[in-house]
């Protein structure tokens, strides 16, 4: 006999045993093939056989074929039987091979999605192969990877910032994988204080990626401090002089910023300069002041604002020495002085006066010299001249018996002695000694 239904969990049998495995996917009214030998029950119920593997995942562009053709199992699913009326079915007689894993999806060029883990082997007596699993395939990575870019506080950012797309697998590109419009903005604007900022990219989608930003787009942007320059005021000064109070200012604020608002600390100008330095040009910095958004520099012109001038070429002072009636030599000059080279005067004893002559002979009676006693000629005329000259007039007369013409400065009458020196009052000439 051969006895139809839909499926035997609710039949009754009455004890009617076939003595047979059954029959299970077929039925009497779609059954166009010759009826089964023998007793047989036949059920449209069609049982499935699954190895069991779990369930797995995957990333877009990976294959996993290899791995699924790696795992084993036994299959499972096969139908008891009824006692007292049908046999249950053995791995014997419905099955035959080794089970091979397998997956749509395992494939790398397979869309992201999910997809049914399926064994595959040879069933028989209508059963099916029912799936072991669900594989998952992930979305790819695509990163979005700005360029670095740096300016200055107070500019504006450039017109457009730059970057790639990097990720793509299995031949992909960005034209044929993604759409939309690639585009990497900053939140950073003109006024943002100096630092590091993001660059983002932004404006794709794509079915088989997902979009990240890289790491290194945090920190794409730098905004590096704006330059304020310290400009000093040119000064003067003659050397030996103290330096004068130093002024100057301070040039480059952006954004509206002034000293007062932009710069922590004193404004201070300075100089290495000392009395001493000699002639020629110093710098005078500026220093003293601190800024988040800014740095300092010396303007250029800083490094000869302060000038040193030389000391005048003043002479030494000229001092009168008095005589005696003796000729004094002049005073010595030490070199070994101040820069402006003092005198120093060595003090010698005073050298006494010759004796007077004595009175000459009368000559004889015959000598020329006898008119020198009684009358003058023009040889004495002369020589009085002369001595007039050299003593301011005072000449004995012309004639006078026994009186010899010689300059007065010569004859022994010394004039008084001059008043003592007063050293202190030569400051000019520190501590030099002085002739007597």
């Amino acid at each position: 006999f051969n006895i139809y239904s839909q499926a035997p969990t609710n039949d009754v049998f009455g004890g009617l045993d076939s003595g047979n495995t059954a029959i299970w996917d077929s039925s009497y009214l779609s059954s166009s093939s010759t009826p089964p030998s023998g007793n047989r029950y036949l059920f449209a119920l069609q049982p499935s056989l699954t190895v069991a593997v779990g369930n797995l995942n995957k990333t877009y562009g990976t294959d996993d074929s290899a791995i699924l053709q790696s795992l084993t199992g036994t299959p499972t699913g096969l139908e008891p039987g009824v006692a007292g009326a049908f046999l249950g079915d053995t791995a014997a007689n419905v099955y035959s091979g080794t089970p091979t894993i397998g997956s749509a999806g395992s494939a790398a060029g397979a869309n992201v999605g999910t997809y049914s883990i399926i064994a595959n082997f040879t069933v028989s007596d209508g059963y099916a192969i029912g799936a072991s699993g669900i594989l998952t395939v992930t979305p790819a990575t695509l990163f979005y990877n700005a360029a670095s870019v740096s300016r200055a506080y107070g500019a504006a950012n450039p017109a457009t910032f730059g970057g790639t797309i990097t990720g793509f697998v299995n031949g992909d590109s960005l034209t044929s994988a993604t759409t939309g419009v690639l585009a990497f903005t900053s939140a950073a604007t003109g006024v943002s204080g100096a630092g590091s900022y993001a660059i983002n990219g932004s404006g794709l989608t794509a079915v088989n990626y997902t979009f990240v930003q890289a790491s290194a787009n945090a920190t794409a942007l730098t905004i590096t401090p704006a330059i304020l320059t310290y400009t000093a005021d040119l000064a003067s000064r003659a050397f030996g002089a103290a330096n004068p109070a130093f002024s100057g200012a301070v040039t480059g604020f952006v954004n509206g910023d002034s000293q007062t608002s932009a710069t922590t600390g004193t404004l201070l100008f300075s100089s290495p300069a000392t009395s001493t330095s000699p002639a020629g040009t110093y710098d005078i910095d500026g220093s003293g002041l601190n800024a988040a958004n800014y740095t300092f520099i010396q303007a250029p012109g800083n490094a000869t604002a302060l000038t040193i001038r030389g000391a005048a070429n003043v002479p030494p002072p000229i001092v009168l020495a008095s005589f005696t009636n003796s000729i004094q030599p002049p005073p010595l000059i030490s070199p070994a002085n101040t820069p402006l080279g003092q005198l120093d005067l060595i003090a010698l004893p005073v050298v006494p006066p010759p004796p007077p002559p004595s009175p000459p002979a009368p000559p004889p009676v015959d000598s020329p010299l006898t008119d020198l006693s009684d009358t003058p000629n023009s040889s004495d005329q002369t020589t009085s001249e002369v001595a007039d000259s050299l003593d301011g007039g005072n000449v004995p007369p012309a004639g006078t018996a026994g009186a010899v013409l010689i300059p007065k400065l010569l004859v022994n009458n010394p004039p008084p002695p001059p008043p003592p020196t007063d050293v202190s009052a030569l400051s000019s000439f520190g501590n030099s000694s002085l002739w007597q």
